[in-house]
């Protein structure tokens, strides 16, 4: 039966309902986002835990928890929020790499390795994450790395301008270091060939 009464159909409302989740979502998002950046940091992770708690799952969300938890020193929390993310998230490199930084503060090099080796295979030219793997890399991965390098340098010879790798080839030793500059020459060499 139907008349001029609200609709006994609970389906109806839900486009309304969505709409205005995602509506308090975005605010709440940009209050956390406001307060985080203001160094109010129990506001912005009250406000954060409210997006969770709606059900909106979104890897900035997590990756901003784990800002916060680690900039009071809540670390393993943050890695709980770090995993969330690239759970979230799997090829998404910034969470590899903070979830790598993490784990490496909190002594655990081995998962800091696997973490950064990941963000690595997401990222492969990114000088950034070849540094940061310089800190934790074990004796097998050395001959990969170099491999990585020169293959880095073969495709983008301007690679060697970025202190990032600068740092990187230099803590390979001097030997690498002159096997780098030969190749980057090389290469701009054939390219204007």
């Amino acid at each position: 039966m139907t008349g001029f009464g609200p609709s006994r159909n609970p389906e109806a409302k839900k486009p309304a309902l969505k709409k205005q989740v995602r509506i308090d979502v975005d605010l709440l998002f940009r209050e956390a986002l406001r307060h985080q950046h203001n160094g109010y940091l129990i506001n912005a992770e009250t406000a954060y835990e409210k997006i969770i708690k709606s059900g909106y799952l979104q890897s900035a969300v997590f990756l901003n928890l784990a800002d916060i938890c680690q900039e009071t020193g809540r670390l393993r929390k943050a890695i709980s929020h770090c995993k969330q993310a690239v759970s979230l998230s799997p090829n998404l490199f910034d969470a590899s790499m903070k979830l790598g930084a993490l784990y490496k503060d909190i002594g655990d090099l081995d998962q800091s390795r696997n973490e950064i080796m990941r963000a690595l295979s997401i990222e492969p030219n990114s000088p950034h994450a070849l540094l940061n793997i310089m800190s934790v890399y074990r004796l097998d991965d050395i001959p990969g790395l170099r491999s990585h390098a020169l293959d880095l340098i073969s495709r983008n010879s301007d690679i060697i301008d970025d202190l990032n790798f600068v740092e990187f080839v230099s803590s390979l030793g001097a030997g690498f270091c002159e096997d780098v500059l030969q190749s980057s020459d090389n290469s701009v060499a054939s390219r204007e060939a």
